[in-house]
C-alpha cells in the first residue's frame, strides 16, 4: 500500500448529484481559519441533524465503503468526524502552512476527501508522497533528529510535532516526489497523514470543495475499539460534541479556538 486509497465515482452519478445539490443548495452555519494566503471554511456534520433534510449526505456519512476505508488507513476502529470543506487558495506566493509538506503526527491516522467538483493540476490539489506511511530505520532516524531540535524551530507546527519535510529531504529518505491528486469530481481519497502530504501551492485562484473526513485516536490506547465516539448515544452528534470540546479547551485556556463563527450562510457564495 502507498499510503493512501483513492476510488474515483465512487457513489453512483445520480446519488452524488443529490449529494452535491444537498451541499451546495443549502445554508450552514459556517466556521472559517485563515492561514497565510488560503482559508478553510467548514461545516462540522452530525448525522442526527441531517436525516430528515439532507438525505443523500446522512447517506454518504453512513457509507459502509467510505468508513471501511478510514478505519483501514488509520489501522484503527471508531467513528470519524466530518464536514463540508472548501479550500479558498489565494495564489501567488507560498504563505499557507498546509502548503508545505507534513506529517500530522507520530502515529497513523487517517483523512479523506470526497470532492464534489473537478480538481484541476493548478487548483491547489492534495498531494502525497507515496510510501511515506511506512516507519522505516531511515525515516525512524530523521525523527529523531528532527525531535532534538524541532521545539526551536520557527515553525509552529514543526515544533508541536507535526514535522515539516523538504522536497531535497525525500529523496535521502529513499521517498518519491509528491503526487498531486488532481482528479475529476466524485473521487474519494483517503491517506494516512502520518505519511508527508499537504496542498499544492496555486499559482492563481482556486477553489477546492468537498467532503472532509478525519480519524484519529489516541494511539496508546491497548485496543483498537472502545471509541468514546462510536457509542450509539454519541456518534449521531459527533460535530456538536466537537465545538464544544474545543469551546470548553479554548474557555480553559488550554488551547485557542481555531475555527471562527462566521454565521449562516452558503458555502460557497
Amino acid at each position: 500500500m502507498n499510503g493512501f486509497v483513492q476510488d474515483m465515482n465512487f457513489l453512483p452519478p445520480e446519488e452524488f448529484d443529490r449529494v452535491r445539490s444537498e451541499v451546495l443548495g443549502s445554508t450552514w452555519l459556517l466556521r472559517e481559519m485563515k492561514q497565510g494566503n488560503a482559508i478553510t471554511r467548514k461545516v462540522f456534520l452530525d448525522r442526527a441533524a441531517l436525516e430528515e433534510s439532507h438525505p443523500a449526505l446522512s447517506r454518504l456519512l453512513a457509507n459502509p465503503a467510505l468508513l471501511a476505508r478510514l478505519r483501514y488507513v488509520a489501522g484503527v476502529g471508531g467513528e470519524p468526524l466530518f464536514a463540508i470543506q472548501a479550500v479558498i487558495c489565494e495564489g501567488g506566493a507560498q504563505t499557507d502552512p498546509q502548503m508545505v509538506l507534513h506529517q500530522d503526527t507520530f502515529h497513523s491516522t487517517a483523512k479523506a476527501w470526497f470532492f464534489l467538483d473537478d480538481v484541476a493540476d493548478d487548483g491547489c490539489p492534495f498531494a502525497y508522497v507515496p510510501g511515506s506511511h511506512r516507519l522505516t530505520w531511515t525515516r525512524l532516524g530523521w525523527e529523531y533528529r528532527q525531535s532534538l531540535s524541532a521545539r526551536h524551530h520557527p515553525m509552529l507546527y514543526h515544533a508541536r510535532g507535526s514535522f515539516r519535510v523538504s522536497v531535497d529531504e525525500l529523496a535521502a529518505l529513499g521517498l518519491p516526489p509528491p503526487r498531486r491528486f488532481a482528479v475529476p469530481a466524485n473521487t474519494l481519497v483517503v491517506g494516512d497523514t502520518y505519511g508527508f502530504h499537504a496542498r499544492s501551492p496555486a499559482a492563481r485562484p482556486a477553489v477546492r470543495i468537498e467532503i472532509y473526513a478525519s480519524l484519529r485516536r489516541n494511539p496508546f490506547m491497548p485496543l483498537v475499539g472502545l471509541d468514546f465516539f462510536s457509542l450509539p448515544s454519541i456518534r449521531r452528534y459527533r460535530g456538536v460534541w466537537t465545538m464544544r470540546l474545543l469551546a470548553l479547551f479554548a474557555r480553559w485556556g488550554w488551547m485557542k479556538m481555531p475555527w471562527k463563527n462566521k454565521g449562516a450562510g452558503k458555502i460557497l457564495p
